[in-house]
């Protein structure tokens, strides 16, 4: 399970959460998506799951009111934000002993870096389209080759998953 911790918004990206997951999924067909957060977009979101087929992988679970469960069962937390300070998920994630792959925006380098997960450089101009639904490609597969990398390594995911607890 990738977790997707967050307000169903669009300076959280859901929609690049999308096009993240699908490109994972080709890559590692046995991994899930699962998004935990309610918002504006939630619905949205649904129907875009189930207008790409992507509902046997995806999965949007609403608000979690305690997500120790959510981290104990994932092996990765997604951030793609456009803007943070220093998420609260990201801390969350770390003390659970879950890789955190995150957008570097706001404090996160602060907290996330190659020791824990990985930092994605920001490609979108969030003064340009704040609801923008077509993203840098690149962007994205930096995203991908991240989260494979870390996945498909089981002595780096353990040594980030070990970092993890420790930071």
């Amino acid at each position: 399970i990738i977790l997707f911790p967050c307000r169903i918004l669009p300076q959280k990206r859901p929609f690049f959460m999308l096009d993240i997951a699908w490109r994972v999924h080709q890559q590692i067909p046995e991994i899930v998506f699962v998004v935990a957060g309610d918002g504006g977009q939630l619905q949205e979101l649904r129907q875009e799951v189930a207008a790409r087929k992507m509902d046997t992988f995806v999965f949007c679970i609403g608000q979690i009111d305690d997500m120790r469960a959510c981290y104990r069962d994932s092996v990765l937390t997604l951030i793609c934000s456009l803007k943070e300070g220093l998420s609260l998920t990201a801390y969350e994630s770390l003390s659970m002993g879950v890789p955190v792959v995150s957008s570097d925006v706001g404090g996160q380098r602060d907290l996330i870096g190659e020791d824990v997960g990985a930092l994605i450089p920001l490609r979108q101009k969030e003064w340009e389209d704040f609801d923008k639904r077509e993203f840098d490609q690149k962007e994205r597969d930096e995203y991908v080759e991240q989260i494979v990398r870390i996945l498909k390594d089981p002595i780096l995911y353990q040594k980030l998953s070990d970092n993890c607890r420790d930071k």
